[in-house]
This record gives structure tokens, C-alpha cells and sequence, in this order.
């Protein structure tokens, strides 16, 4: 199994916090939410993160909006079961000239 960071598991580390519902077509035969689900709860967590970010923010060339995944990675720690709601924290830990992590 992977090691994190205690302070990664603590929610209170996170300042924005989505929240999602387990959808049932999410569920493989043991009712647990399935781990291409979970990818699919991240990215919604990024993109309502990145305009909560962007909010208020305007910008000269309407391209500078655009972001590229180049890396994405998940550790599973635990199980998600359906039904459920989830809450997913969004964190930057380091922004850059082109790019934030």
C-alpha cells in the first residue's frame, strides 16, 4: 500500500472542498464505486476548483485559460461505496510560469 503524508489525509489542509454523489452506474458487483469513477470524481473536483480559482480573474488572451493535464496520479488508499457522498479537497502546492502542482 502507498504512504501519504498524514497532513494529505486531514480535509482541514484543503481550501476548496467539492462535493460529489456516488452514482449508481459507478458501481462494480460488490457496490463499491470503481476506481475509473474515482478519476472522473477527481477531474470534476479540478475543473470546479480551477474556476473557483479563476473567478474574478480576467485575462488578456482567452487561450491563457486553457489547462493541459501532463500528469495525473492516484493512490488509492481506501474503498468508496455507493450510495454516498464524497468530499474531494483541492490544494496547489506550487504554481509556476506555466504550469501548478
Amino acid at each position: 500500500m502507498t504512504r501519504v503524508s498524514r497532513h494529505r489525509l486531514d480535509p482541514a489542509h484543503y481550501p476548496i472542498k467539492v462535493r460529489i454523489l456516488a452514482r449508481f452506474a459507478d458501481v462494480d458487483p460488490l457496490w463499491h464505486v470503481n476506481n475509473v469513477a474515482i478519476a472522473q470524481y477527481y477531474e470534476e473536483a479540478r475543473v470546479a476548483a480551477s474556476r473557483e480559482m479563476q473567478e474574478g480573474m480576467r485575462f488578456a488572451d482567452p487561450s491563457a485559460q486553457r489547462v493541459l493535464i501532463a500528469h495525473q496520479s492516484i493512490d488509492y488508499l481506501r474503498e468508496a461505496s455507493y450510495p454516498g457522498e464524497l468530499e474531494i479537497g483541492v490544494g496547489v502546492l506550487r504554481i509556476g510560469n506555466s504550469s501548478y502542482t
